[in-house]
């Protein structure tokens, strides 16, 4: 998966802020095996379980419906950030669903309403 294909023009720098951080914690883990991360904030967490979702999707696996309302529902937060693909329906729908209930939001607000989709997915099994 090539990440730069999901950014909108212009907002790399804003999409990616504290990934850096942490992609370079990952790259020089051979140094100190023991060592932990510490105070990753919430926004970088998102989107790393996001883009974990997407590789684990592109391995050729299944999203569990866990990982299926993770991903919609960060890509409704962040469809401002993220470059409409006009061949997946899913972005549309995923954005009308999410982004009306989602913005604005306080942070607990935000996760209250991922529960409740996440409560829906799982009654549809």
């Amino acid at each position: 998966m090539d990440t730069r294909s999901l950014i909108r023009p212009g907002e790399e720098r804003r999409f990616w802020g504290g990934l850096q951080s942490f992609s370079n914690f990952l790259k020089h883990a051979d140094r100190d095996p023991d060592a932990v991360k510490e105070n990753i904030d919430e926004k970088t967490n998102d989107a790393i379980l996001h883009f974990v979702t997407e590789l684990y999707a592109t391995l050729g696996n299944d999203l569990t419906p866990e990982m299926r309302v993770l991903k919609y529902w960060f890509i409704g937060k962040n469809s401002h950030l993220l470059k409409d693909d006009p061949e997946s329906i899913q972005f549309k729908e995923v954005a009308e669903m999410f982004s009306p209930d989602l913005r604005g939001l306080s942070r607990a607000e935000e996760l209250a309403k991922g529960a409740e989709y996440l409560a829906m997915a799982k009654s549809r099994k």
